[in-house]
């Protein structure tokens, strides 16, 4: 009962604001209390705070000028770059990287011209930035160039530097790298991107060269996780054909596809890169004399498993011959995403999961393969199975007679209908905690 009107006296006075005495927010008197709180908060919108100007670290700014001294052949290209991308050093490796050495253009255009002998054939540079690259292909004599360049101040001296060859080089004010993003936006206001970045170019069969060939600095794996995508629903870029690519990229990218890596350490995505492409490592350029710079480049230990002191030098292009029948990509692609993914689970268990009594046949498989994991258990886990018992597993799975029926194929149809309207893909996060 104490406890009640304790209480009861307590909601009294709360009810009663004038009994409250001063305002604690504003220190006035208690007959304006309230109003004065009221008038306190803001009204409508929130109004968001500006961002201070940006201000150059100086010790940068000198390593820049002591690199243009040091390199006086670069000295000319130092104005015609737009100021972020020489003032600023981020922490991270940039979203866009630029090349602004005309020698490793040249080197780059000579590995090009070395492994394409068709000179009419459709070459694109992404992020062009000076278009280095792409002059040194004109001097080599190629006779298509598409460049896509977003930044504005590139655009403009580009159009300007190949004013004398606009029948040879078309100027695109977009990135190709991002096509990824162009689709999704595509997809909501039906304005083709896409479409129009691609137009006017061949479509060829699989089996035949590349319709196209890119070049250009890759900072993220977003392009080609686009690219199996596209290849897995039969959409966008696929329906061209193939696609070829001479990639300027961090070590990590090529340790995708290096299969020297312990194959433990594979993660979904990962594995289809190296299913569905073949790469080679053709070179490695200083990090230097790629703008912007990135914080993590001045460490002086040296870091052997990232390597920020290099830029490498890498060509791949999907597969003329592919692991898997076309009509095997979308389920292939979600046992990658669905089963594959959870590492440390068990392969029967989480197979008999989706397919009800398929364990038999994965303990003892029906058809023919290469490579088969010959001591699968029922404790097996998929991180411990080698790159080329993956397939065979799923093939497995798929011939058993309740797979048509089972809630795996549910879930295929999940999955397709989250892909067309969330471009995001989740399990790229959750694969990382599991991992």
């Amino acid at each position: 009962m104490l406890l009640k009107k304790i209480l009861n006296s307590v909601f009294e006075k709360l009810r009663s604001p004038h009994k409250l005495g001063a305002c604690q927010l504003c220190n006035h008197p208690e007959e304006n209390s309230i109003q004065n709180v009221n008038s306190s908060l803001p009204q409508g919108k929130k109004i968001r705070k500006k961002r201070p100007p940006f201000i150059p670290n100086a010790k940068h700014l000198k390593e820049i000028d002591d690199f243009f001294t040091k390199n006086p052949n670069l000295q000319p290209y130092k104005d015609l770059l737009p100021k972020p991308i020489i003032e600023k050093k981020p922490y991270k490796p940039p979203d866009l990287l630029y090349l602004i050495s005309p020698d490793i253009a040249k080197d780059v255009a000579n590995h090009l011209t070395k492994r394409l002998l068709d000179k009419t054939q459709v070459i694109a540079e992404s992020n062009p930035g000076l278009g280095l690259i792409s002059k040194s292909l004109l001097q080599n004599g190629f006779t298509s160039i598409r460049l896509y360049e977003g930044n504005l101040e590139f655009q403009s001296y580009l159009l300007e530097q190949f004013q004398a060859r606009k029948d040879q080089v078309k100027l695109f004010k977009k990135e190709f790298f991002r096509l990824y993003q162009y689709a999704s936006l595509d997809k909501f206001d039906q304005q083709g991107r896409v479409q129009f970045m691609l137009e006017h170019l061949p479509k060829r069969d699989w089996l035949d060269d590349p319709f196209i060939t890119v070049v250009g600095c890759l900072s993220k794996t977003s392009f080609l996780k686009f690219m199996i995508k596209s290849l897995v629903l039969q959409t966008k870029l696929s329906t061209y054909g193939r696609v070829e690519l001479f990639l300027l990229t961090q070590k990590k990218h090529w340790d995708i596809f290096n299969t020297e890596l312990n194959p433990r350490r594979f993660r979904p995505w990962n594995v289809l890169m190296n299913l569905f492409f073949e790469a080679e490592l053709i070179d490695k350029y200083p990090r230097k004399f790629f703008l912007p710079w990135e914080t993590s480049m001045d460490k002086e230990e040296p870091d052997e498993k990232r390597d920020p002191d290099h830029i490498y030098l890498i060509r791949t292009i999907l597969k003329r011959d592919l692991p898997i029948e076309s009509k095997d990509f979308a389920p292939f692609y979600c046992f990658m995403m669905h089963l594959y993914a959870w590492g440390g689970s068990s392969v029967i268990q989480t197979c008999e999961k989706w397919v009800p009594s398929c364990g038999e046949y994965l303990l003892f498989p029906r058809l023919e393969h290469k490579h088969y994991p010959g001591d699968l258990g029922i404790f097996t886990k998929f991180k411990e199975l080698p790159m080329d018992e993956i397939i065979p597993i799923y093939k497995e799975m798929a011939s058993h007679p309740n797979f048509l029926s089972s809630p795996f194929m549910d879930m295929i149809d999940q999955e397709w209908l989250k892909s067309e309207t969330i471009e995001t893909d989740l399990h790229d996060s959750q694969i990382k905690k599991t991992n």
